[in-house]
């Protein structure tokens, strides 16, 4: 029973949800993606939204007091990834666009999503290292910009800017954002992307900053920077190197949407809307490790 015992504590802690011990004392680990509730929460997890409920509050499982709101009224609540590990965020894929404020050009104006979510800027500000991991679902064949999450502002004055995007190549990229003077080359800020992901399933994204470097695993397999491609600031541009973390800046952070171009200390005007869901979204002080992710489907 000892050896039982010590394998179920360890399915528990690597977040698998369906392990099992037959009476030939096999061990069965699950074999596919589905089969595992993951992220979860530990002694090092900061924040862990799992998107229950049907209110407009979006509550933090290991802080209390450091909610988000969602915003609008199209975004839903749907189930996650996993029966009985938390729900998900369902973003439209026919969204609704307003005119609002425009950032970039004082006194004029843009077109902003109207349903996204918000977290307090106060999440992650310290964090020199860490990880940000979640699962994405597409619904569409959509082939534009679509923002998943971040923390950023207009301009690039400031370090510590992220953004995690489904790029118009229809893979995932993740842009860190140096402290670098106006008019600095694009390639100076690092860029990861992954290949074009499929749609209409769920997908797991984990991202390691800091010491140690950007890294980008999608269903636990890593992936390199592409090569660069010319002619917009939102395609993916070599990383070099880079051991920045999320310090320098006390940006909110934006769901199911972009705010690169949003007014300092501000989400508006939110833009590119993800046509699809978030779930199970960690962010922790410490890198991880997703390998055990890489399964089959």
């Amino acid at each position: 029973m000892r050896t039982r015992h010590k394998l179920l504590l360890l399915c528990s802690i690597l977040g698998l949800s369906r392990c099992s011990f037959d009476l030939d004392r096999q061990w069965t680990l699950p074999q596919t993606l589905e089969d595992i509730c993951s992220p979860t929460a530990d002694a090092h997890t900061l924040a862990l939204f799992r998107f229950r409920g049907a209110s407009s509050t979006l509550n933090n499982e290991v802080a209390q007091g450091v909610e988000g709101m969602l915003m609008g009224s199209e975004a839903s609540r749907v189930g996650g990834p996993h029966e009985g590990c938390g729900g998900a965020l369902k973003f439209p894929t026919q969204p609704t666009f307003e005119t609002c404020e425009s950032c970039t050009h004082p006194g004029g104006t843009t077109s902003c999503v109207t349903s996204y979510g918000v977290l307090p800027g106060g999440l992650g500000t310290t964090l020199r290292s860490g990880c940000i991991d979640f699962w994405v679902y597409l619904d569409d064949d959509f082939m534009d910009l679509q923002g998943i999450l971040g923390r950023d502002a207009m301009e690039r004055e400031e370090e510590g800017h992220l953004s995690v995007r489904i790029m118009s190549t229809g893979g995932i990229g993740v842009r860190l954002q140096n402290q670098v003077p106006l008019g600095a080359a694009q390639d100076e800020i690092p860029h990861i992307c992954s290949p074009p992901i499929s749609r209409q399933t769920w997908h797991h994204v984990g991202i390691n900053f800091g010491v140690g470097g950007l890294e980008l695993t999608v269903d636990g397999i890593p992936h390199a920077t592409v090569d660069p491609i010319e002619g917009s600031s939102h395609t993916c541009h070599p990383s070099g190197s880079s051991e920045r973390g999320l310090t320098g800046n006390d940006e909110p952070w934006i769901l199911g949407a972009t705010a690169d171009s949003s007014c300092v200390d501000s989400v508006s005007p939110p833009r590119a809307p993800l046509h699809g869901r978030l779930a199970n979204l960690r962010i922790s002080s410490i890198r991880r490790d997703f390998s055990s992710l890489a399964l089959s489907r």
